[in-house]
């Protein structure tokens, strides 16, 4: 049970990475192109941070003292995979999703619409990687061993965010 509560944050912050390109006075979103950015992977990727420090983090913390005071420190390398599995979930999210520049869209509800089935396909892979955590929980040290895979995971992914080219950016 405590591997859901650790996962329920993520829930939340999928579809905050979804929104971030919408704002409602988006025409100052100009200066993206006037400014001498190479890889507009860059401020993607700031903004992925920036989510995950302002939404993620705090909730991850609270969820992780809650898991930690009920059943003990036998859940420790349980919370760390979980830290590292969600922040590599939320990179394959950005990665997945249209990359607009963050807070460069007019809010449209329609537009906003069309991406529930993104939503929809985040959240099953969050349970298929709940459901793989609590397989590796069968084998006690391959939770701990997974943590570093885990860790290049974001790492790697990090990397790729950060290198989208131009052309890959929805204007």
């Amino acid at each position: 049970m405590f591997l859901w509560l650790l996962y329920l944050g993520m829930f939340s912050v999928t579809l905050s990475l979804s929104l971030i390109s919408y704002y409602e006075n988006y025409t100052a979103s100009w200066v993206y192109q006037t400014a001498p950015v190479s890889k507009p992977g860059a401020l993607i990727n700031g903004a992925v941070k920036a989510l995950l420090a302002k939404f993620f983090i705090p909730v991850y913390l609270v969820m992780s003292t809650v898991t930690f005071a009920i059943w003990g420190y036998k859940t420790l390398d349980d919370i760390l995979l979980v830290g590292f599995n969600s922040i590599l979930i939320f990179y394959i999210s950005a990665l997945m999703s249209t990359h607009y520049l963050p807070f460069s869209q007019q809010p449209n509800a329609k537009q906003q619409g069309g991406k529930f089935l993104m939503v929809l396909l985040r959240i099953f892979l969050i349970g298929i990687l709940v459901a793989l955590h609590w397989l590796a929980l069968k084998i006690s040290w391959l939770v701990m061993a997974l943590v570093p895979l885990s860790v290049a995971g974001c790492w790697w992914m990090n990397h790729q965010v950060q290198q989208l080219p131009w052309r890959k950016i929805v204007v």
